[in-house]
């Protein structure tokens, strides 16, 4: 798990995947269906899970945002590479309205201290229109071919 922000949590992360969990246990000695690692579409795209039952099994969390959160970690600690996690269980990172669900970050935020963050430019992220895209769903924003130029489509409004 790299760059995620776990707000008002009891608990961000439990068990983990180590040779005592019975999760891992399971899935090794295949009492449970191994497919949600075995899959064509997770081989592809998470290339490591392909490891992830041997030993040492370990699970990287990395660069994450914990904030307001109740304890960081359960189970066995030892099973996870950590690496500039930043834990804010009173100060406000740098959220821009946390309170009201705002939670892109202020420039200058404490978390690029901490953490390595840095912005993703939300404002940029969508559908854009293109040729095997017939319709978008009522009330999706679209991206214009310009950043942050967003319109809505109207119901069954096509993009050519």
């Amino acid at each position: 798990m790299v760059i995620n922000i776990f707000v008002v949590c009891a608990e961000v992360i439990s068990g983990g995947i180590y040779p005592t969990n019975n999760v891992w246990t399971e899935l090794r000695e295949c009492r449970k269906n191994p497919a949600i690692i075995t899959s064509a579409l997770y081989q592809k795209r998470y290339p490591q899970i392909a490891t992830m039952l041997n030993e040492p099994a370990l699970d990287f969390v990395w660069r994450n945002v914990f904030y307001r959160c109740g304890r960081d970690f359960s189970g066995n600690r030892a099973a996870l590479d950590q690496l500039a996690n930043g834990v804010f269980p009173d100060q406000n990172p740098g959220f821009v309205d946390a309170a009201r669900g705002n939670f892109h970050v202020k420039p200058g935020a404490p978390l690029f201290n901490t953490v390595g963050f840095r912005p993703i430019p939300i404002d940029e992220i969508g559908l854009y229109p293109d040729r095997w895209r017939a319709s978008s769903p009522k009330g999706t924003p679209v991206m214009d071919d310009q950043p942050q130029r967003r319109r809505t489509l109207p119901a069954q409004a096509t993009v050519d």
